[in-house]
């Protein structure tokens, strides 16, 4: 027991009266003359106390000093000593087998009126170093990562082996020397050696970094160390679950093909298995590694899904993917969770082998007559399914007419079919098509055509319409189909829905676009004159009016459709020869040139210059002149523009009445006529252009028509006019007869005072001459009443899901138009069980879509349309209808999923009883979720001492559990080792046998060691 050990001799009480002027202590001082002992040496120092008062110190004689130590370090003699006359007084401190710091206590109680104390220390070393005390260390590491050791050595007393001493007095600390082959490392500062010398710190731990191979393995470390100890060897192991940097996949079943496109494909109800395999950026298989593998489909009816896989020890992992009743495709990705840069993908598909049935569709339903487009066709499809309404592949089909009905209207060719190398009319030979992989057999149905000649003689029609009737046959299974076709179409009709396959209560979502693209909407074409002021003051300004407005004429001509529009150019301005140079110089009242027009004005230093932006000067015939009829030769009117010459005055009439009678003369019937008339300054001479005031009038108009904007009215021109520059001035003559030349023909005035505002403005007006047409559409959807399987009509086959959205947008590039909140349509589905949808006006290049959700009721292969289901139009031609096209989908009760799966194995820790001497039974649960056979090691590690532990697992026990049987559950074992005594650790090791070790597994490892004495029970060390 420790404590604190006092001597003292009592003779009784003696009142001890100090002589007067005895000094009277005041500070104590105590040392030894040996500042560091070694434990359980026998050695010993001599401890001196000085007893001193005042300040400078007086020795003070005759003091009785008690002396005390903490008998764990050791003892001192006497424990009572008397100061000489020099003041001190001197004891002998003898340690024991304990290291560290003794301290002494003096104490003086005598003759002072309160205990004086002061204590000194004892500095006592460690011996020897003799075993070890501590270790440690992580003893599975991931290859490649580092982890540190540290040990702790004890004296053959127990105490540290630390560097204290060392430290103190500037000697070398005892040192472990650390060993490993490369390329594993230990870290000594700078880089990773295999040998390193290791000294002990003042808590006496010697530690150091370890770099574990980036090979996965054991890594042996030597550890030699000082004293009695000796050498041991240390086992890390390298596991194999480092970070991914590759991953490999293997697919089977699958054959090598060398096309890009190959993927591999099976029939129903057999099943894919994909294997992954994970590794570190060293080789090494990534060990407990998550995979995400996302399943998503391409084409058919499979469904999308995630999951989660791990890999074993082996960086493996595998899943296997199957399809009872879906066929479709599907790109199955995996990617590494730890790193989503580390993925690979597989495309795999599945078909029907069993067809039992038939529908045919034609799309669209309704098209133009061959008349009116020549290369116009509708793809009539015949669909060979399964039972549960899945595509099969590869099945002959045979379509012939059967017969066509042109509605009393003269055509002047039959309607016929074509499978790409025959074609066939009403009692031609059946073509035949195979089906493809979405199980259609497709050929084209050409439209008949309808006479174009409009003599009386010939019967033409403009809204003739006919009919043909075309049959599927497969397996003797027969489907007959209509279809349509007109003179005068509006829309084309698109519907889809998804899934195609599906189950009863499922909902299916229907789409249905309606197509501006019917020839009836096409764009009428153009017949434009421009009519261009050529007076003189369009020299004025810099750069010239004239440059300016050939320019923006040019413009004019690259927005126009020479394909289908045509651009004609009169220009109105003097008569007979120009001459531009001399015509705008500028003379002062002595007839010397002060300027000119040309170019930049007042000055002709550039005129010559800037002559070689016009062309060579030119004799007009005339005050307005026919310059070019209409024409769509883009070159040919670019060039006409860039000779034109200013000249002379502004016959601005004169130039309107050539402009419009060339339109009367060589405009087609069904083009948009105009004329864009420019111009920069008041009219003059031809007199007014409205015939109000002073004119010349043309002998070939009625009087009315002497007015140039009843002229144009009467012959359906438009006329568009442009005031150019200041020169005419708003609210003045010109620019009054200007606005009512435009407003009375349905044309615009605009006003350009700069030339920067030309080009817009005739931009503005060639798209303003862009007329389409539209059509007022309504559809009327029923679905009271839908046919199923090509029998009768059958009530309550679908129920309306709400919202349903719409939206018109932009053909070509889908851009918005105008879009609808989300509506529910519930009121007007009761009762009738009918959408109706007000779609309103559609042009040529517009799209107007819904869609919308049905819960689907009934089993069977369902036309999802009622035949009361109508789009009905309104357009330039008078009312007309369209119906909807056939669309099926089918229903089945207890339609089978399609799914991704992966085996997955998870154990837990129960308990661990010790109850027998010797014997350890662990107890854990397993949970799998496969079904091939499994196998359990139970495994035990071993150290003599808790501390040092051989890094070896043996294994203890195995169970076998056989494939297709259920393995979950709770399991234990009894291990006997009573015969080797020291500690143990246990670890269970589960794995599903696979040929390619590419099964699941997973361990467990009970972080407590387990004490076992030979014939004694066994204990649970508690960490």
């Amino acid at each position: 027991m420790n404590g604190w050990t006092y001597a003292c001799l009592v003779v009784g009480l003696l009142f001890l009266a100090a002589p007067a002027g005895a000094l009277i202590p005041d500070n104590i001082t105590l040392s030894t003359d040996t500042p560091w002992l070694t434990a359980g040496s026998g050695g010993s120092s001599t401890v001196t106390i000085l007893v001193t008062n005042g300040t400078p110190a007086s020795p003070v004689s005759g003091a009785v000093v008690d002396l005390a130590v903490d008998s764990a370090y050791g003892s001192i003699s006497p424990v009572r000593v008397v100061t000489g006359s020099d003041g001190t007084a001197t004891a002998t401190f003898r340690h024991g087998t304990r290291s560290g710091t003794a301290t002494i206590t003096a104490t003086v109680s005598e003759g002072v009126d309160a205990p004086l104390t002061e204590s000194g220390e004892q500095q006592i070393d460690h011996a020897v170093a003799h075993k070890i005390a501590h270790l440690g260390y992580d003893p599975e590491v991931t290859a490649g990562e580092t982890t540190k050791i540290v040990v702790r050595m004890v004296d053959k007393y127990g105490n540290l082996v630390d560097s204290r001493w060392e430290n103190d007095m500037g000697g070398v600390p005892e040192k472990v020397t650390f060993m490993v082959s490369p390329p594993a490392g230990l870290w000594d500062g700078a880089s990773f050696v295999d040998e390193l010398l290791v000294p002990v710190d003042d808590a006496g731990n010697a530690t150091t970094t370890l770099r574990i191979d980036t090979l996965a393995g054991q890594n042996i470390v030597l550890v030699t160390f000082p004293g009695n100890i000796g050498l041991r060897y240390l086992t890390i192991t390298g596991i194999a679950n480092g970070e991914p940097s590759k991953i490999y996949q293997f697919v089977s079943p699958k054959v090598e093909d060398p096309n890009p496109d190959y993927y591999p494909e099976l029939p129903l109800g057999e099943q894919f298995t994909i294997t992954y395999a994970l590794y570190d950026e060293y080789g090494n298989p990534a060990g407990d590694r998550q995979i995400r593998v996302n399943v998503q489909p391409i084409s058919g009816f499979l469904n999308p899904e995630e999951l989660f896989t791990r890999t074993n020890s082996m960086g493996k992992a595998q899943i296997t993917y199957t399809s009872l009743d879906r066929i479709g495709v599907a790109e199955i990705n995996a990617t590494a969770v730890d790193n989503s840069s580390v993925s690979c993908t597989q495309k795999v598909g599945f078909y029907s082998a069993d067809p039992t049935g038939i529908v045919l569709t034609a799309v669209p339903q309704t098209i133009a007559s061959g008349d009116v487009k020549g290369d116009i066709f509708s793809s009539i499809r015949a669909k060979v399914m399964d039972s549960k309404g899945n595509p099969v592949r590869d099945q002959s089909v045979s379509f012939r007419i059967t017969g066509f009905d042109g509605e009393g209207n003269n055509m002047t060719a039959e309607p016929r079919i074509s499978n790409g190398s025959s074609t066939s009319k009403k009692d031609g030979a059946p073509l035949v098509a195979m089906t493809d992989g979405d199980g259609f057999a497709t050929i084209k149905f050409h439209p008949g055509n309808f006479t174009r000649d409009t003599d009386p003689l010939y019967n033409y029609n403009d809204t003739a319409s006919g009919s043909a009737t075309i049959q599927a046959e497969w397996e003797g299974m027969q489907e007959d189909t209509t279809v349509s076709f007109r003179n005068y179409p509006y829309l084309s009709v698109n519907v889809t829905v998804e899934p195609q396959v599906v189950n009863v209560t499922d909902n299916v979502s229907v789409t249905i676009r309606l197509i501006g693209d019917g020839w009836a909407l096409q764009k009428k074409p153009i017949d434009v004159m421009l009519c261009t002021d050529r007076s003189g003051s369009m020299l004025k300004d810099y750069p010239d009016r004239m440059v300016k407005a050939m320019d923006a004429s040019k413009i004019f001509n690259t927005l126009i459709d020479h394909g289908y529009d045509r651009l004609g150019l009169v220009s109105f301005g003097g008569r007979g020869w120009t001459d531009i140079i001399e015509y705008s110089k500028q003379y002062d009242n002595r007839n010397r040139v002060i300027g000119g027009w040309l170019g930049k004005d007042n000055t002709v230093i550039d005129d010559e210059g800037y002559r070689k932006l016009y062309g060579p000067d030119k004799k007009y015939a005339d005050y307005a002149t026919l310059d070019l009829g209409l024409s769509s030769n883009q070159l040919e009117i670019n060039t006409t523009i860039g000779e034109m010459i200013p000249y002379w005055g502004t016959p601005m009439r004169y130039g309107i009445y050539r402009a419009i009678t060339e339109l009367n003369n060589t405009g087609r019937s069904n083009a948009v006529k105009a004329v864009v008339i420019l111009g920069d300054g008041e009219y003059n001479d031809y007199g007014d252009p409205l015939a109000k005031e002073s004119y010349t009038s043309f002998e070939d108009l009625e009087d009315d028509e002497q007015n140039m904007s009843v002229y144009a009215s009467k012959n359906n021109i438009r006329l568009y006019t442009i005031s150019f520059s200041e020169g005419i001035v708003e609210g003045g003559n010109t620019w009054n007869t200007m606005v009512v030349l435009a407003n009375a023909t349905g044309g615009e005035h605009h006003d350009a005072p700069t030339g920067d505002d030309l080009a817009e403005i005739y931009t503005k007006i060639a798209r303003n001459l862009q007329e389409a047409a539209s059509v007022d559409t309504e559809m009327d959807l029923a679905f009271d009443k839908v046919t199923i399987n090509s029998t009768t009509p059958t009530e309550d086959v679908f129920e309306y899901e709400p919202p349903t959205n719409m939206i018109k947008y932009w053909t070509g590039n889908e851009t918005t138009i105008w879009e609808s909140e989300p509506k529910d349509l519930s009121d007007d589905w009761e009762g009738d069980q009918t959408l109706t949808f007000e779609v309103g006006d559609i042009y040529l290049d517009q799209t107007w879509k819904t869609t919308f959700r049905l819960k689907v009721l009934k089993e069977g292969n369902i036309d999802i349309f009622g035949n009361d289901s109508v789009i009905k139009f309104n357009g330039t031609v008078g009312p007309t209808e369209l119906g909807l096209p056939h669309t099926f989908i089918t229903a089945s009760h207890n339609l089978s999923e399609s799914g991704a799966a992966a085996a997955q194995i998870w154990l837990t820790q129960e308990s661990l009883n010790t109850d027998d001497p010797g014997v350890l039974v662990p107890t854990w649960g397993l949970n799998y979720t496969g079904n091939r056979s499994v196998t359990q090691k139970i495994m035990y590690q071993f150290s003599q001492d808790d501390i040092w532990w051989d890094g070896n697992w043996h294994e203890g026990d195995t169970l076998h559990h056989p494939a297709d049987t259920n393995v979950n559950g709770t399991y234990s074992t009894t291990l006997n080792l009573g015969e080797k005594e020291g500690w143990y650790k246990i670890r269970v090791f589960a794995q599903e046998i696979t040929p390619d070790d590419d099964g699941a597994s997973n361990e467990i490892t009970w972080a407590d060691s387990v004490l076992v004495g030979a014939g004694n029970r066994a204990y649970i060390k508690i960490s």
